[in-house]
């Protein structure tokens, strides 16, 4: 039903080793060290709107690997439903990252504690940018 993938950005160069080795070309770094990087987050079709995306995100959050101050994310800038998720949930845009001539929007959620969220109206102020 649905994936998260994520690992701590320090971490990124031991992880893609494997796949460098065999690359036409060098792999561009996704993540900073310091990160909780969410590589991957998707839910089948089928099964969005019931909360699974929402869940994963809230595992992601709460799994705050040691050594790592920050999540962050790397969203398409025009996937307005995933961006209004993870404003949600307090990532804030970080910039724009480019990775292999695309271009993406960086979001993160600095620090705090690992499983606390933000109360529902601050959520809700931060996704419409208030």
């Amino acid at each position: 039903m649905g994936v998260n993938l994520s690992y701590p950005g320090a971490q990124e160069p031991a992880l893609t080793a494997p796949l460098q080795a065999r690359a036409a070309r060098p792999l561009e770094r996704e993540s900073r060290d310091g990160d909780a990087y969410l590589d991957t987050l998707c839910v089948h079709p089928a099964h969005r709107g019931h909360g699974i995306g929402s869940a994963l995100l809230k595992a992601f959050i709460a799994s705050l690997p040691a050594g790592c101050e920050r999540h962050a994310l790397l969203v398409d800038a025009e996937n307005e439903g995933a961006r209004r998720l993870y404003a949600r949930f307090a990532f804030t845009p970080d910039g724009i990252w480019t990775l292999y001539g695309e271009e993406y929007l960086r979001m993160v959620r600095e620090g705090g504690g690992r499983s606390e969220f933000p109360p529902a109206k601050d959520v809700k102020r931060r996704a419409k940018g208030l």
